[in-house]
């Protein structure tokens, strides 16, 4: 964390020219953490692993300092001012370069036996695949995860397949241009995040499910498709299947966690 302390040094004295005091910081990171110390166990996407986050910046700033995961900061903030303030019981899903989730139940984050409970992207939805040369195993070792065709890598790694060296979105350009084969790519990353959601309301009968991230967009996911298809493969007495987009944007994971800073807790809950 050597380059992130120096960047909090950065502002901090930016902020100090303007004769702002700070109290305390807060940091929300695309990782498992362990909430309660600070303590990143794992962030595959950002090359950390055993990383003592919170307890580095403590000592070096001498503030307390509150961490946490990214997925389980937005969905708090969606939750207490965004698309989940009237419901009790929901999914958020952040698609990113991966993609997170958060679950909230009776109105606070479920962060699991080990904090790891906003991994969805490593739902299995097709365990015969990807593979193949272009398509090498997941991060996370595994195959078949939901990530690996829905997230920001798993649409580059679908558009590959037509043309090579494209990005995520890349491939929602090509489709808003007309391309067939862009358009195909977008169904089987639709109709696979589908397959994952079902799964999340047929074990949990959920209100809701709200989704956000850098990588949703009005164009993808295609909630038209994505409610009939969630609707195809989940039990029928779990209606109505909501979906809502995020309504604070890029921005509900940094509430989230100003949120644990400015109520002087170092986890989200009530």
């Amino acid at each position: 964390p050597l380059s992130l302390s120096a960047l909090v040094q950065h502002l901090r004295r930016q902020l100090q020219k303007g004769q702002t005091a700070i109290q305390a910081m807060g940091v929300s990171v695309a990782a498992v953490v362990d909430h309660r110390t600070g303590y990143v166990k794992v962030g595959e996407n950002i090359g950390w692993r055993d990383v003592p986050l919170g307890a580095a910046l403590a000592d070096a700033f001498g503030l307390p300092v509150a961490v946490d995961g990214d997925a389980f900061c937005g969905a708090w903030a969606e939750a207490q001012l965004g698309a989940g303030r009237d419901e009790d019981h929901f999914l958020y899903i952040a698609i990113g370069t991966g993609i997170g989730h958060a679950l909230v139940l009776n109105r606070a984050v479920w962060h699991g036996q080990h904090g790891a409970a906003n991994v969805f992207g490593h739902l299995k939805v097709a365990y015969d695949g990807p593979t193949g040369p272009t398509s090498p195993p997941c991060y996370c070792g595994g195959v078949g995860c939901v990530c690996q065709y829905a997230s920001g890598k798993g649409l580059a790694r679908l558009g590959d397949e037509y043309q090579a060296g494209l990005r995520g979105e890349d491939v929602i350009t090509y489709f808003q241009q007309g391309a067939v084969w862009a358009n195909t790519a977008l169904q089987a990353a639709n109709t696979q995040l589908a397959h994952a959601i079902s799964h999340a309301y047929n074990l949990l009968d959920l209100e809701c499910t709200i989704i956000g991230g850098g990588a949703a967009s009005a164009v993808f996911p295609d909630f038209v498709q994505l409610h009939r298809d969630i609707e195809m493969c989940v039990y029928p007495a779990v209606r109505p299947v909501r979906l809502k987009h995020a309504a604070l944007g890029s921005d509900d994971v940094l509430i989230g966690i100003w949120s644990c800073v400015c109520t002087g807790s170092n986890r989200l809950e009530q």
